[in-house]
């Protein structure tokens, strides 16, 4: 098989307003942000993870609407329409704290009714905050960039499955080297490094997903493989996982997600005629985003 290649991927600005204060590392209880003027800010957990789940709120996909309260929305206490439906009105904090509310109510306050209270909207923005906490990288990854490119509970139109904390658990073990040994402090990487940067600790992590994922996540001496047609009966991650195999699509989405659990920004970009040449079918990749290269 064949895992879909790696490539640099530009920013998308999104031109969040924040106060500026003190250090942006982030911890168990805070998290630290990189504004897109440069300016650093702190805040609570819970008001990052309202925050995270406001901006899926305001942007989310047409086909998601109607499933709202059952990925973990709570659309009585919104306070402000999805983007999709009314582009733009209200700023990401500037509706009152009505978007604030976003995630379901009954997850807040703990309770759990048929299932509905912890939906996947709410497992993803856990393990997103827990990236921020024990990787170091992502301190350096701008605001704007990680909630496009890390938050978001599916890469494109896949099914909404539950497979965040799989695919956090299972690059726990590749990257335990690379994760905080005392609060903020950035430990040493695993293997020779050029330096201590964000920008090669992501590019050395990248390495070590894309190399070791498809062992991990395969059945027993059989690692996930690249099989053509598959998309799109088996492209969301665990029907990839499942299967042990899917076509360009499913492996670029499983790889993206995976890097996102690491708090990696990720995408999938494709083209529909490979080399230009409609007769070799279309083909699907992952870009990252790279502190200080390009876009980034």
């Amino acid at each position: 098989g064949r895992p879909p290649p790696v490539a640099a991927a530009a920013a998308l600005h999104l031109g969040v307003d924040a106060d500026a204060s003190g250090s942006c590392a982030s911890n168990s209880t805070h998290v630290g942000w990189i504004l897109d003027d440069g300016r650093s800010v702190s805040m609570e957990r819970d008001e990052a993870r309202s925050e995270m789940a406001a901006y899926l709120w305001r942007n989310v996909m047409p086909y998601d609407v109607s499933d709202a309260r059952a990925l973990g929305f709570d659309p009585d206490s919104l306070g402000s329409t999805p983007g999709i439906i009314e582009r733009g009105e209200s700023s990401l904090t500037g509706d009152g704290g009505g978007a604030l509310r976003s995630v379901s109510r009954a997850a807040r306050e703990g309770s759990a009714v048929d299932g509905l209270s912890d939906g996947v909207l709410n497992q993803t923005l856990h393990y997103a905050l827990e990236a921020k906490a024990r990787y170091p990288w992502t301190d350096a990854i701008p605001r704007s960039v990680y909630l496009e490119y890390v938050a978001p509970y599916a890469v494109v139109n896949e099914p909404r499955t539950d497979h965040r904390q799989l695919l956090f658990d299972a690059v726990d073990g590749m990257l335990a080297e690379y994760q905080r040994t005392d609060g903020p402090t950035v430990p040493k990487l695993r293997g020779p490094a050029p330096d201590e940067t964000p920008r090669e600790q992501i590019k050395e992590a990248v390495r070590l997903i894309n190399t070791r994922l498809w062992s991990a996540l395969g059945r027993e001496s059989s690692p996930i493989v690249f099989r053509a047609g598959l998309t799109p009966r088996i492209y969301d991650p665990l029907s990839v996982v499942a299967y042990g195999h899917s076509s360009c699509t499913g492996l670029a989405i499983l790889l993206a997600s995976a890097l996102r659990s690491a708090g990696i920004p990720a995408r999938m970009a494709g083209t529909p005629a490979w080399h230009g040449n409609d007769d070799e079918g279309n083909h699907g990749w992952v870009e990252v985003y790279v502190p200080g290269d390009g876009g980034g």
